[in-house]
């Protein structure tokens, strides 16, 4: 028996079983260094041969083969070609949040002796495919992600062991994440103001959060995706005038706060009725248009009285 792998070179520790078909004679057989393994003599017979060991790294020969000894003292020579394992690695990357896949995220892959093998680079499936690997460790290593992430740099290690397996890895990725810290003081005095309420809203028009300024006139949100987002001022402190104005905040660079100082004035007070000296005073002597209202009003009186009195006059001189 000569034993080789696909390069052509020897391989030893292979145990092959003989067994005659008509004797029933098993004999058991192992490579030496040179891939060889040599039986005694054996009586004519057909035998069958089974690859039952290999070296770890290699394909188990699954065939049966058949040999005809048939000839006195004639050595047979048979001779069989180990293929190594192979595999492949699937990088699998998502959102860590989400499971939505990632695209464009860029993998090192390398071998146990740390050589580079190949360059990943995950397709809109979020899926990256290695060609066949031969049995071994092997080390994938996150070198670029999308500007939304955190970079993983873990070193994952993966082993080939089996013939024509694909070994997935999943790697998740966590969004870079912010804060958002609103401080709403007075216009004019600067004196912090409790109790405004504004509405966080991200770029899908979603209210993600909405903060109420405490004592210090101070408010900030929980961690916030990386995003664009918009400040709206809903509720203003009793006593000032409502800020209408829509800030927006992009949330970029991971756990950082990001500051809002705003201002509000306070509701202009309106004049009272009462303290207008344009308007007319009752029993104002002062007033020109009060007297002759007045001596208009007399006037007439006395008109109607004396138009009275020569009625009566007429009627009495008739009575005569």
């Amino acid at each position: 028996m000569v034993k080789t792998n696909e390069d052509k070179e020897p391989l030893a520790g292979v145990e092959f079983t003989i067994t005659g078909k008509n004797t029933g004679i098993t004999v058991k057989l192992i490579t030496d260094e040179n891939g060889e393994a040599v039986t005694g003599l054996l009586p004519y017979d057909l035998y069958n041969i089974v690859e039952t060991k290999t070296q770890e790294s290699y394909v188990l020969d699954p065939h049966q083969h058949i040999l005809l000894l048939s000839r006195d003292g004639e050595t047979y020579e048979f001779g069989l070609v180990n293929t190594k394992i192979k595999g492949q690695i699937k990088v699998i990357k998502t959102d860590g949040k989400t499971k939505t896949p990632l695209e464009g995220v860029v993998f090192e892959l390398k071998d146990a002796d740390g050589n580079m093998i190949a360059k990943l680079i995950t397709e809109k499936d979020g899926i990256a495919l290695t060609d066949e690997l031969v049995y071994g460790k092997y080390t994938v290593t996150e070198k670029s992600t999308g500007e939304a992430y955190l970079l993983d740099a873990t070193p994952h290690e993966i082993f080939i062991k089996d013939h024509q397996k694909v070994v997935e890895l999943e790697v998740k990725n966590a969004k870079k994440q912010g804060k958002i810290k609103v401080i709403k003081t007075d216009g004019k005095t600067k004196t912090p103001l409790e109790g405004v309420v504004f509405e966080v809203i991200d770029s899908n028009w979603k209210v993600v959060a909405t903060l109420t300024t405490d004592k210090d006139g101070i408010a900030v949100t929980d961690l916030l995706d990386y995003g664009d987002y918009t400040i709206r001022e809903k509720t203003a402190k009793e006593g000032y005038v409502l800020d209408e104005t829509v800030h927006e905040i992009q949330i970029r660079e991971h756990e950082k706060v990001y500051e809002l100082a705003l201002t509000n004035n306070k509701t202009p007070e309106t004049p009272s009725t009462l303290n207008n000296p344009d308007n007319p005073k009752t029993g104002d002597d002062s007033n020109p248009l009060l007297w002759i209202l007045l001596f208009g009003a007399a006037a007439a009186g006395l008109t109607l009285l004396a138009a009275l009195k020569r009625r009566e006059a007429k009627k009495e001189r008739k009575e005569e």
